[in-house]
């Protein structure tokens, strides 16, 4: 037990950060996050032995995230429900410096706003990429390895998704 409360310690805001990115809301994020580590302590002998620990828990929190969406598009094709975006917004609260401006402040603020909802509009395969890459500062490599897709596709996804951006913000 007292590995995986290494593991915990060490890796335990990268996954956070990684769940936040993927998941609708911050209540999702928080479950994620607690099943991701409620696995590892499942599979804690091959946690230990992966390579990489961090590209390990992260492709957990992968798996587990597919599943989520795979029963909630289950549960959509039985009883559609409507969805309110205003639990997302609550994730990117925390921005300004004080020496700014409060225009400079809300013109930030409006941005990241921005740059959230359209981070959420694109396909999964694509916000998982933008949050490996763009979130976790991770290397082209080890995306590939974690989505199991080749590094060129990889590499044009992240293409694709820059540009998504920054139609996203000229509009």
């Amino acid at each position: 037990m007292d590995n995986i409360e290494k593991i915990f310690e060490e890796y335990s805001d990268c996954i956070y950060r990684f769940c936040c990115n993927i998941s609708d809301n911050l209540y999702e994020a928080e479950d994620l996050f607690q099943d991701t580590f409620l696995k590892a302590m499942e599979i804690e002998k091959k946690v230990l032995a992966a390579d990489d620990t961090r590209c390990y828990l992260i492709g957990i929190a992968l798996h587990l995230e597919k599943n989520n969406r795979r029963k909630k598009a289950r549960h959509r094709r039985i009883a559609p429900e409507t969805r309110s975006f205003d639990q997302e917004a609550n994730i990117l609260e925390a921005i300004a410096l004080d020496e700014k401006s409060i225009e400079d402040r809300l013109i930030e603020k409006e941005q990241i706003v921005r740059i959230r909802q359209n981070l959420q509009e694109l396909p999964q395969s694509y916000k998982m990429i933008a949050s490996l890459y763009y979130g976790e500062s991770m290397p082209i490599k080890e995306i590939a390895k974690i989505v199991k897709l080749p590094q060129g596709t990889v590499k044009s996804r992240l293409y694709k998704i820059r540009g998504i951006l920054r139609k996203g913000l000229e509009d």
